[in-house]
């Protein structure tokens, strides 16, 4: 079995990466083959600047 995994269409945060890859981990050892897309993490993270 294969599973996809996405974001949304502003992409994850590169952070993120670790609990993908445990995640990963996870569904392997339940045989399940993880696919991720291919720009799940995003290039520019847009935040709010201090007051």
């Amino acid at each position: 079995m294969k599973n996809g995994i996405s974001a949304c269409s502003d992409g994850q945060l590169k952070e993120w990466k670790k609990q993908n890859e445990d995640l990963e981990t996870i569904l392997y050892k339940q045989g399940i083959e993880v696919v991720f897309a291919e720009h799940i993490y995003a290039k520019i993270v847009w935040r709010k600047l201090p007051k």
